[in-house]
C-alpha cells in the first residue's frame, strides 16, 4: 500500500491522453470512492471523507502510475449526495465524459462501490 502523503492534485481534462487507461469510480455517498482513490494513489484524504456526508462536489481526475502506466481515477459525486440527486450525479459523468473524449479517446473502466 503507498503512503497516503501526496498532495490532492486533480488533473486537468486536456492532460488526459489517449494512452491513458482512465477509470470512473461511482457508488453511493459514504461507500469510500475518494478514500478508495486516495489509496491508489496515494494523496492525502480530503477534508470529511470519512464520513456519510458527500464531500465530493464534481468530476475530478487523478493520476496514478503503475508499470510505466498511467491511470486516471476519476472521482464523482456520490449518488443519494446530500446536495444533488442521481440525475444530477448522471449528468455531471456525462459531460465530463464528453468534454474529456472530445479532448482525446482513451481506454475507460468503471469501478462501482456500494
Amino acid at each position: 500500500m503507498l503512503s497516503q502523503n501526496r498532495p490532492r492534485k486533480a488533473l486537468p481534462r486536456s492532460e488526459i491522453k489517449s494512452t491513458d487507461i482512465v477509470i470512473i469510480v461511482l457508488g453511493t455517498t459514504g461507500s469510500g470512492m475518494s478514500n478508495f482513490i486516495n489509496v491508489l494513489t496515494g494523496m492525502r484524504p480530503e477534508d470529511g471523507a470519512h464520513g456519510y456526508i458527500s464531500c465530493t462536489e464534481d468530476v475530478i481526475a487523478y493520476p496514478c502510475y503503475h508499470d510505466a502506466r498511467r491511470y486516471v481515477f476519476v472521482d464523482t459525486p456520490g449518488f443519494n449526495a446530500t446536495y444533488s440527486s442521481q440525475k444530477k450525479v448522471f449528468k455531471k459523468v456525462a459531460e465530463w465524459l464528453e468534454a474529456t473524449y472530445s479532448v482525446s479517446s482513451f481506454a475507460i473502466g468503471t469501478v462501482c462501490l456500494h
